[in-house]
């Protein structure tokens, strides 16, 4: 039986990263559907991001990573 190993933790650097992308990228990540905001435009929008914190990091980040690690730290801002 193979043991899957997980990712390390997000360092300090990948999570500036994510967030400069995502603020760069707010409107399209975040818009409402339309003209030039579609669901395949956002998922490349994400991949940009993840290409981005992958480039500072140099782990490999995929589009639902970000998507996900971005849902916790709005929770935990919220929170």
């Amino acid at each position: 039986m193979s043991q899957i190993k997980r990712q390390p933790n997000f360092s300090a650097e990948e999570l500036e990263a994510m967030v400069t992308g995502v603020e760069t990228n707010s409107k399209l990540l975040f818009g409402k559907f339309g003209g030039v905001v579609t669901s395949a435009a956002k998922e490349k929008c994400w991949i940009s991001v993840a290409e981005m914190v992958t480039a500072v990091g140099g782990v490999k980040r995929t589009a639902g990573d970000m998507k996900k690690k971005w849902c916790q730290m709005k929770r935990l801002v919220l929170n």
